[in-house]
């Protein structure tokens, strides 16, 4: 720990990067370094630092965040640490925004709870639905990793429930969504057909606004892709749309058969 306050940042960032990895392996460490309350230490005048330094920080957050969801919200309600993420998610840097993005979905992947925590905050919110949704900018980088990741943080956001599969629809993410799935990146297509999957089981509107993307047929091609994870998610879309509608018409039948019988009986 020593080694973090040398004047050397050279020295601070591997430090903190021998931290993250001891976080990352072990449990253990991790909540030794939420009860030390290392972390506002660690994030104090990070938009001073440069990009390496700022990279390390946030590879010590997401490996906490990885655990479990208690760890994930101490790092939340950690004074400062989500604002950080955000302006992390802000920065020019692609390897900032990168690690940026993969903590804060961490955070959200684990409970519907910890992924609508920083909505009052309007952390999270602001990320998707702003005049800049940060998450959707993502989505438009050159880089494949920001939109790799950025697809993966949608997909744990709007998996949790309705509202949040909304606000992810909001920020104009789909037609960005359907459109990098022309992508040849394997990675990318996984994590594209995952997010449009847990925005189109939730309900029928939703569903259509994924369909009406114009992502079929293309979707039923990816069924047979190369890769086995491709060809799942791509199942599984294809699974959620059908189920949404299948579900509604059902629905919508029962109740005309209840009406009528009603009607008879009257």
């Amino acid at each position: 720990m020593t080694l973090r306050w040398r004047i050397c940042m050279q020295i601070q960032q591997c430090a903190i990067i021998a931290l993250g990895r001891l976080v990352n392996h072990d449990v253990k460490v991790a909540q030794e370094i939420l009860n030390q309350d290392f972390i506002p230490l660690l994030i104090r005048n990070i938009d001073k630092k440069n990009k390496y330094y700022r990279k390390a920080v946030l590879f010590v957050l997401r490996s906490v965040c990885e655990h479990d969801a208690e760890m994930a919200n101490v790092v939340v309600t950690c004074s400062g640490a989500l604002e950080v993420l955000i302006i992390c998610l802000e920065d020019f840097e692609p390897i900032v925004k990168e690690n940026a993005a993969w903590a804060l979905g961490y955070i959200a992947r684990h409970s519907p709870n910890l992924a609508q925590t920083p909505y009052p905050k309007s952390a999270l919110a602001s990320c998707l639905t702003s005049q800049n949704p940060l998450l959707v900018l993502c989505l438009q980088e050159s880089e494949l990793a920001l939109p790799q990741i950025g697809a993966s943080v949608m997909s744990d956001i709007a998996k949790h429930s309705v509202e949040f599969a909304q606000s992810v629809l909001d920020g104009g993410a789909v037609p960005h969504l359907a459109k990098s799935l022309n992508n040849p990146d394997e990675k990318l297509k996984r994590q594209i057909l995952a997010a449009l999957s847990s925005i189109a089981k939730h309900t029928m509107e939703l569903a259509e606004v994924v369909v009406e993307a114009e992502i079929f047929p293309s979707v039923l091609i990816h069924m047979a892709h190369g890769c086995p994870i491709v060809g799942k998610n791509a199942a599984a879309l294809v699974r959620d749309v059908v189920k949404t509608f299948f579900g509604v018409s059902v629905a919508r039948r029962e109740y005309g058969r209840y009406r009528c019988y009603r009607r008879r009986s009257s």
